[in-house]
C-alpha cells in the first residue's frame, strides 16, 4: 500500500475501518482537509456506516461511501463542515409574511384583470386590494397551505431518519404581470443524508403531501368555480381537466371554467409547483429522487431536463427563470454517505408513480 501523504490521523481513521474495508491506496482531498481511502469493503456498504460513525465522530470526521470504476471509496469529511446552524427563524417569519402579502395582491389583481387589461401601480394594487381583498386572502391562504404541507413532508420525513434539516424558506416574487407572488418554498439539509433510501423518502414525502392537500382545494375550486363564454389563458394539466370532467361534466362549446377563481387557481399553481419540483434536475425534489435510484448517472439526466427548460421558454418565460434558479442551485448532486446500496424494488415502483405524477401535473405553456 502506498499512502506518503498520510499522517497520523489518516493511518487512526484507516485502523477504525480494518475489519470492513480492505485499503490499498491513501490519498488526501483536493482541500487538505478531507482523506479518500481506496480499496475494497469486506461487508455490505450500510453495516460499514453504522460501524463507523461513531468512532469518525470521535476524531472529527464523518464517513462516506461509493464506487469509482473497480474501487470502492471511503471519503472521510470533516464533521465541522456538516455541523447544523441554528435556524434563522427571523428570516423565515419575514419570507413568509413578504410571501402572503405578494400572493394576496396577486390573488386581488387577477380578480382585478376581469374588467379590464392590467397595469400595476401602487394606486391600483391598493384598489385591487380594496375591492377584492377576500379573494387575495383566500389565494394566499390555500396555496400557502399546499406548500407548507409539502415542505412538512419533507420535514416529517427527515426528522424520522434523525436528520437535521431547517424550517422552509418561502420565496416571494412580484405579483402579475412579472410574476405570481410566489416561487414556491425550499429547505435546506443540515445534516448528511445517511443512504439513498432516506434521500429517496424525504424527496418523495413533500410532493405526497403538497398532493393530499391540493386535490381537496381543487375540488372544492371546481366545484364552486364559476363558467363563462372567454377563453381563459390558463392550461390545465391533465390531472386537473380530468377531475373538472369529473366533477363539472362536459360544457357546452364556448363555455370555459374560471381558473382564475381563487381557490381553483390556488390549486391549479399549487399542482404546478409540484410538477416543477418533480423534475429532475439537481437540488429538486426530482433531482433527489433520480438520484436515489441511478445514482450518479442522473446527473447527465439532469442536464438533460434543464436542457428542456430553456428549450420551452419561448413558450412560457417562466421556465427561463427557473433555469436560470436551478442553474445556480447547481445542476450537480451531493452524494449521501451510503451512495452504494442500492434502493429495494418498491422504491423503484414509487419512482414510476413520481414520474406519473410529474406527467400529470406539469403543463408545458401554463400562461401564455
Amino acid at each position: 500500500m502506498r499512502h506518503p501523504e498520510a499522517d497520523s490521523l489518516a493511518l487512526d481513521l484507516r485502523a477504525i475501518m480494518a475489519d470492513a474495508f480492505t485499503p490499498r491506496d491513501i490519498r488526501r482531498g483536493r482541500d487538505g482537509l478531507t482523506w479518500e481511502f481506496y480499496g475494497k469493503l469486506v461487508v455490505p456498504a450500510n453495516l460499514a456506516l453504522d460501524q463507523w460513525q461513531a468512532p469518525f465522530g470521535r476524531l472529527g470526521y464523518a464517513p462516506f461511501v461509493f464506487q469509482a470504476g473497480a474501487d470502492d471509496v471511503v471519503l472521510a469529511r470533516p464533521a465541522a463542515e456538516l455541523l447544523p446552524t441554528r435556524p434563522a427563524w427571523g428570516l423565515h417569519l419575514l419570507l413568509l409574511l413578504v410571501t402572503f402579502a405578494t400572493l394576496t395582491m396577486t390573488g386581488a389583481l387577477l380578480q382585478a384583470a376581469r374588467a379590464g387589461p392590467l397595469t400595476v401601480t401602487l394606486g391600483s394594487i391598493l384598489d385591487a386590494l380594496e375591492q377584492h381583498g377576500g379573494a387575495g386572502l383566500t389565494f394566499a391562504a390555500a396555496l400557502l397551505f399546499i406548500l407548507g404541507a409539502h415542505e412538512l413532508g419533507h420535514y416529517l420525513v427527515a426528522r424520522r431518519y434523525a436528520m437535521l434539516i431547517t424550517p422552509p424558506f418561502f420565496l416571494p416574487s412580484p405579483p402579475p404581470p412579472y410574476g405570481l407572488g410566489t416561487l414556491g418554498a425550499v429547505i435546506a439539509m443540515r445534516s448528511p443524508v445517511p443512504h439513498r433510501r432516506a434521500l429517496f423518502d424525504v424527496a418523495l414525502a413533500g410532493p405526497l403531501a403538497g398532493l393530499v392537500v391540493a386535490l381537496p382545494i381543487l375540488a372544492l375550486g371546481l366545484r364552486s368555480a364559476s363558467v363563462a363564454a372567454f377563453a381563459v389563458p390558463v392550461t390545465p394539466s391533465l390531472l386537473a381537466s380530468g377531475l373538472a370532467w369529473l366533477l363539472r361534466g362536459p360544457l357546452p362549446d364556448g363555455v370555459q371554467l374560471d381558473w382564475f377563481d381563487p381557490l381553483l387557481f390556488a390549486a391549479w399553481l399549487g399542482l404546478q409547483i409540484t410538477a416543477i419540483n418533480l423534475l429532475p434536475i439537481g437540488q429538486l425534489d426530482g433531482g433527489h429522487l433520480t438520484y436515489a435510484a441511478l445514482g450518479r448517472a442522473a446527473i447527465w439526466l439532469g442536464r438533460l431536463a434543464w436542457l428542456v427548460l430553456v428549450a420551452l421558454t419561448p413558450l412560457a418565460p417562466t421556465w427561463g427563470l427557473y433555469a436560470i434558479i436551478v442553474l445556480v442551485v447547481g445542476l450537480g448532486h451531493p452524494p449521501p454517505q451510503d451512495d452504494i446500496t442500492p434502493l429495494d424494488r418498491s422504491r423503484h415502483l414509487w419512482a414510476i408513480a413520481a414520474l406519473a405524477l410529474l406527467a400529470l401535473t406539469f403543463s408545458v405553456r401554463p400562461i401564455p
